[in-house]
């Protein structure tokens, strides 16, 4: 069985960059950031979603449907009416996996399985809209994993750190994490700053938000510094489904 952290697994993981791709020349008027959060853990909509709303911006959430009200790696998720608030305050409903399946190791029919059963959940919960984006469970990617989502979303975020300018493949946006920009206000405006003179767009990620946030999670005052450095900084502050029309990539494949 292939592990996300074994040997075989990073390799693989190298490989499907080379396979499945859905290249875009991403050149954004203006500089974008888009917060991301994996899991959806509870505190991401009710300790953020202030934070959020406070500067005008959108984030994604990409949910288990499998897990939701549950609790996962010692967080408590979003249950159903967390759902429907985050979206109803304009934020994007994202597609993890339904039980937070690894796409590295089950079979491509689990794999499909369980793409089809969170969008049958989350559909459930919001039938007017559809699930554009992905977010790989543990960050890891696959050779098979990578060409399902691909054929069921519009662009796919793993962990690869990088801004998305220029050449970039859809299926595999790279990233930074919450608490490496948002460590404090000097690191925030460098990267800001960085993103302005190419005018990129900036993905971010994190799980939960807590003053005691879990090693993938950050504190209620990162989230704070990343968004302030980036309002200050004359960024949008957009979902990764908003960004993408945005930079006028190509709307979802149909699978």
């Amino acid at each position: 069985m292939v592990t996300p952290n074994s040997v075989l697994a990073k390799i693989e993981r190298r490989v499907a960059t080379l396979f499945n791709s859905r290249p875009f020349d991403c050149r954004p008027e203006r500089p974008i950031v888009s917060i991301t959060f994996d899991d959806f853990a509870k505190s991401a909509w009710e300790a953020a979603g202030p934070i959020l709303a406070a500067h005008d911006a959108h984030a994604s959430y990409y949910a288990c449907g499998g897990l939701l009200g549950t609790e996962f790696d010692g967080i408590l998720l979003a249950n159903a009416d967390d759902v429907q608030a985050v979206a109803a305050a304009g934020h994007e409903i994202g597609c993890h996996t339904h039980r937070h399946v690894c796409l590295q190791g089950p079979s491509a029919r689990t794999l499909e399985e369980e793409l089809d059963r969170n969008r049958e959940a989350m559909q459930a919960l919001l039938p007017q809209q559809s699930l554009q984006t992905f977010a790989y469970p543990f960050g890891a990617t696959g050779i098979v994993g990578k060409r399902l989502t691909a054929r069921r979303f519009a662009a796919a975020r793993g962990v690869w750190r990088g801004i998305n300018q220029g050449k970039i493949d859809l299926m595999q946006l790279q990233t930074h994490s919450v608490p490496e920009v948002g460590k404090d206000a000097a690191t925030a405006r460098s990267m800001i700053e960085q993103l302005a003179a190419t005018n990129g767009w900036l993905v971010l990620y994190t799980h939960d938000v807590a003053a005691q946030p879990s090693a993938g999670g950050c504190t209620p005052e990162q989230l704070a510094t990343v968004l302030t450095a980036a309002r200050n900084g004359g960024c949008e502050l957009l979902s990764v489904a908003e960004a993408l029309t945005a930079v006028g990539a190509p709307g979802m494949v149909p699978a």
